[in-house]
């Protein structure tokens, strides 16, 4: 499984807002450079896809980081528990550490493996343990590593401390994945409030306000004055219908990612494919 660092997390977050930045001006800077890089579109379109370039990569980024510390979470449980186990027969806590690395604990295996290379040239374990627990950043890890410094420094029952701490991450992560399951379904919740909302508006605009304004103008054309006369015309009307939909896409993919995920930044991809949605349907649809 793979995980972004964070240099290269900044590095691609940079480019990409530098690039979306760039295609949704284009239309403003495409005079003066004078290279025609993109086909004629119009201006919001250009920038619906910047903001999605500037987006997407930052939420798929993220996706692999949060991706990676929760299974880096999920197999700490595991470790404790091996831990306790090797110490019930007399091996100590890096010689358990050591024995661990060699195991399928997913990505925590290479993290340990890094410790355990770090320790056999020299490297002063704490010091290797503490590099660990600021690497993965997670509180699992840090409290739990934090146990296993210093029950390499104090000693005592250390079997029964890691058990402890073993059942103790066990059913909070049995919670947190009963709360993910009930929160799951409101991301699908967002989709469908968006959606529904997107085909109202279609059936507004083909079914409704079109034929009106086709009526209004074959009157109009006739030289009468209609009963009934719209303010502004379709093009407006579409117009304000469509920012309405981007603004409805935002927002419903930010909540979707703050009610499914527990983090605004989990909304990004969201907004991706809701703001893809709401061009194609307005661009190939109306």
């Amino acid at each position: 499984m793979p995980r972004v660092s964070k240099k290269t997390f900044i590095r691609a977050t940079a480019i990409s807002i530098s690039l979306g930045t760039f295609i949704a001006i284009y239309p403003i800077i495409s005079p003066f450079i004078k290279i025609p890089i993109f086909p004629a579109l119009p201006q919001d379109v250009y920038i619906i896809i910047g903001m999605i370039i500037v987006m997407f990569p930052s939420g798929i980024l993220h996706l692999l980081n949060v991706t990676w510390r929760r299974a880096i979470d999920r197999n700490i449980p595991k470790l404790l528990r091996q831990i306790a186990e090797a110490g019930r027969i007399g091996i100590s806590i890096p010689r358990a550490l050591a024995l661990a690395s060699e195991q399928d604990l997913g990505p925590l295996t290479d993290e340990l493996r890094k410790v355990v290379n770090r320790v056999t040239w020299g490297y002063p374990i704490e010091k290797a343990i503490f590099d660990l627990i600021e690497d993965i950043g997670t509180p699992t890890a840090r409290r739990a590593f934090t146990l296993i410094l210093e029950a390499m420094k104090s000693g005592g029952n250390v079997e029964e401390m890691f058990m402890t701490l073993y059942r103790h991450l066990t059913g909070m992560q049995l919670t947190y994945r009963e709360r993910t399951a009930m929160m799951r379904p409101y991301i699908s919740y967002g989709y469908i409030a968006f959606f529904v909302f997107l085909a109202i508006q279609v059936i507004l605009l083909t079914s409704f306000i079109g034929p009106i304004l086709d009526i209004q103008s074959r009157i109009e054309a006739t030289g009468e004055t209609p009963i009934f006369r719209f303010a502004i015309d379709r093009q407006t009307i579409e117009t304000y219908f469509y920012h309405i939909s981007i603004i409805e896409a935002i927002i419903s993919g930010l909540v979707s990612g703050k009610m499914g995920e527990g983090s605004l930044f989990a909304g990004l991809k969201h907004i991706v494919v809701l703001l893809t949605a709401a061009v194609l349907t307005y661009y190939l649809i109306l």
